[in-house]
């Protein structure tokens, strides 16, 4: 039969490998969500590349102040999207919707 300190020890460490794993998993999760955010970041500069012939980093502190849900978004408007100017405009609604 364990001693009390013995219990203690092996209560600190089951506590600790708890919230160890809780905290790996919360980076775990915002390392993936910021890495999802930076590749929708990019398709999203190929496509206006392509589509509207812009200099790559032309909007990139722009879209790099957007969170993914807007990011996702801005890529919905940037195939209804007319011409760069309206994309712009929409891009710069969303940002004062977002500061």
């Amino acid at each position: 039969m364990p001693t009390l300190a013995e219990q203690w020890v092996e209560q600190g460490r089951e506590e600790g490998l708890k919230q160890g794993l809780e905290q790996g998993l919360e980076q775990g999760l915002e390392r993936g969500l910021e890495q999802g955010r930076e590749a929708a970041i990019a398709l999203l500069k190929r496509f206006l590349i392509y589509r509207f012939q812009v200099i790559p980093d032309y909007l990139d502190q722009s879209l790099h102040q957007l969170d993914l849900e807007a990011i996702t978004h801005l890529s919905d408007i940037a195939f209804e999207a007319k011409t760069l100017a309206e994309f712009e405009a929409r891009l710069n609604d969303l940002l004062e919707d977002q500061a």
